[in-house]
């Protein structure tokens, strides 16, 4: 959705910013996310809540869980 770093060739990047919120929202529901990330085509998603469409790949140092995103 929006990278981790300022990019000033991404035209959109406050409405992806606004997509990351969405998606870490507490009252964004599960079709919500899951349409969120098929929007942006995203692969990884670090944090948030475990679901289905994620399989846990990575946990950091400080808990910090990496997810790949699967179909």
């Amino acid at each position: 959705m929006a990278p981790g770093y300022p990019d000033v060739f991404l035209p959109d990047a406050g409405r992806r910013e606004a997509a990351v919120k969405r998606y870490f929202s507490a009252g964004a529901g599960v079709e919500e996310r899951r349409g969120i990330l098929r929007e942006y085509g995203v692969r990884w998603v670090v944090g948030g809540a475990p679901a289905p469409w994620l399989h846990e790949t990575a946990v950091g140092p400080r808990g910090q869980v990496l997810y790949r995103v699967v179909p």
